[in-house]
């Protein structure tokens, strides 16, 4: 009991500033709860609409999931990825740095997988580094969708009056940043490969020979450098793409169904910051930290922060119904691998 009451500890933190985030907007005016539950009597079928948009992100993400586990040579069942990725983000999501649970979820899903299929027989450190590289897309894609948004919104701004209301020294920065944060994602792989890239790698061993001198970290680090290129991973970019242009897409319909208007080009805009704020520690079920985020940039903006947060918050919501729907269909097929799973990390242990 007192190893998981640090655990529990975190969740009531994280949930009591989720409700108190709730209870801030409510004060300040910037949400409008009796809209929120308007939305649902008044626009059902809009909302349906986004929950099946949100169920085909999850599937879409199994499909980057699944690419990127055979371009590391790993034949895994598309099915058994599917309810990797479904399950752990209906549990991880109630968790704070819900990221780093669901990922462990995940892999502990994927190891648990059947013996009978051949995904057992590769090494476990594969595995990790393939999700890894599937986390590594996804951001990619994100902040290159940020990118392409802030460049469409400064060069259209010279040709609509209506965008021309936007402050462009900070489309320009947030385009800007986007940019170079891909960049840097995307040569990660390459520069694993490069002689300066083995030397940094080298000197980051000698810090701790205990930890980082380790037969697995070299090899995980060789098969990123070899399996992790973009030319390698064009399929997954791709499927990455079309998923992620889905997130902006559901803020911009959730904004409709409260009767209010986002473009969509400033929520692709805004789409890599809120994928950040989803690492931060600071959101219970999505709720808290991602729609504080959001009203601030559409302050930064010129926008109505308003808006931001009251879509926000029923994206979130949603989102949340849709994940623990998924993922509620696949633990009983999960169940038994997630306790073949512990079951083997007991016997490493003893």
């Amino acid at each position: 009991m007192n190893s998981k009451a640090p655990r529990i500890l975190k969740n009531l933190l994280v949930a009591a500033f989720a409700i108190l985030v709730l209870w801030l907007f409510s004060v300040f005016g910037l949400v409008n709860y009796s809209e929120i539950f308007r939305a649902f009597q008044v626009n059902p079928h809009i909302l349906l609409l986004i929950l099946l948009l949100q169920g085909a992100v999850l599937a879409i993400f199994s499909l980057r999931f699944w690419l990127i586990l055979k371009s590391f040579e790993l034949h895994p069942l598309f099915k058994d990825v599917l309810a990797a990725n479904c399950v752990s983000g209906a549990i991880g999501q109630w968790m704070p740095a819900s990221m780093a649970v669901q990922e462990t979820l995940r892999l502990g899903l994927m190891f648990g997988t059947d013996t009978k299929t051949s995904l057992q027989k590769h090494k476990k450190s594969t595995i990790f580094i393939a999700s890894i590289q599937d986390r590594i897309v996804g951001f990619s894609c994100v902040l290159l969708l940020g990118f392409v948004a802030s460049v469409f919104l400064y060069f259209i701004s010279d040709f609509s009056d209506a965008e021309s209301t936007l402050p462009m020294g900070s489309v320009f920065l947030m385009g800007l940043a986007s940019f170079f944060s891909a960049l840097f994602f995307i040569l990660m792989p390459y520069v694993a490969q490069a002689g300066w890239g083995r030397g940094a790698w080298n000197r980051v061993q000698r810090l701790n020979p205990k930890i980082f001198e380790r037969k697995t970290l070299n090899e995980l680090y060789a098969k990123w450098g070899v399996h992790g290129r973009i030319h390698k991973n064009i399929k997954t970019f791709v499927v990455s793409m079309l998923a992620l242009v889905f997130g902006p897409l559901t803020l911009v319909l959730c904004a409709h169904a409260l009767g209010e208007t986002i473009d969509f080009s400033v929520a692709l805009l805004i789409s890599p910051v809120l994928a950040v704020a989803t690492l931060l520690p600071i959101s219970f079920a999505g709720i808290g930290g991602s729609q504080l985020v959001a009203a601030a940039l559409f302050g930064l903006l010129g926008l109505s922060p308003q808006v931001a947060a009251s879509a926000s918050l029923l994206q979130a919501a949603l989102a949340a119904i849709s994940t623990t729907l998924l993922g509620s269909a696949f633990v009983p097929s999960s169940y038994s691998k997630i306790a073949l799973y512990l079951k083997k990390k007991d016997a490493a242990v003893k």
